[in-house]
């Protein structure tokens, strides 16, 4: 393979290419207080994607769905 097929197969897997194809590459937190954030994470389902929320407890490291 020619060094500039290498770059070409390489800027195909950059993160502008493949975000769609990721679930959950940069999940966005939202803070609460100083130990408490929650945060989105998409599943695949037979209809698409759903998105359920987490809440997260720094101290403790647990996590909690937000909604059932």
């Amino acid at each position: 393979m020619k060094i500039s097929e290498k770059y070409k197969a390489a800027e195909k897997m950059r993160p502008e290419h493949t975000r769609a194809a990721v679930l959950n590459a940069a999940p966005k937190v939202s803070w609460v207080d100083d130990t408490h954030f929650y945060y989105g994470r998409d599943i695949r389902t037979n209809s698409g994607k759903e998105t359920e929320f987490i809440m997260v407890d720094c101290e403790s490291g647990g996590e909690s769905s937000l909604f059932d």
